[in-house]
């Protein structure tokens, strides 16, 4: 299985919202190198790591007043609700149902909530606080590349 990384092409723009999504990633590849015999402590370790990362995003929505609050959670409950279901299954053994969510599913879903959801949010956070360090997401700058001459 492949490392999986935050790519600085997913910039939300917002610091604080980029280095909450490369803690996930980082958990998540941590939970992809576990061997079969610790996964399962690493998935318990893994799914709340998650609830942290959603209730850090529920926070700044509240405190932004964030007009798709409703959506944007409703898409944390179906992750949680899929990770929670497979719980009992992991914790019985079968790894191969915790990895498929985390290896693939996962991941995908990330990429999709990342580009939509939380770059939504990133703006909205920018609007009510500029001084969050919100990068211009057309500056190249931004990204890591360098500025044209």
């Amino acid at each position: 299985m492949p490392h999986l990384t935050w790519q600085p092409e997913s910039s939300s723009g917002s610091p604080p919202m980029d280095a909450l999504h490369q803690a996930l990633f980082a958990a998540l590849d941590r939970l992809s190198i576990a061997g079969d015999s610790n996964y399962c402590q690493s998935y318990v370790k893994f799914v709340g790591e998650v609830e942290r990362a959603f209730r850090q995003e529920s926070d700044w929505m509240d405190e932004v007043d964030f007009p798709l609050y409703r959506e944007h959670m409703e898409q944390h409950a179906r992750v949680l609700s899929a990770l929670h279901h497979a719980a009992p299954q992991v914790m019985e053994g079968n790894v191969a149902t915790g990895r498929k969510i985390t290896e693939i599913l996962l991941p995908q879903w990330m990429a999709f909530h990342i580009a939509t959801m939380d770059m939504a949010l990133a703006l909205a956070m920018q609007l009510h606080r500029p001084e969050s360090g919100f990068r211009d997401l057309h500056d190249p700058s931004a990204h890591g590349a360098p500025l044209p001459h």
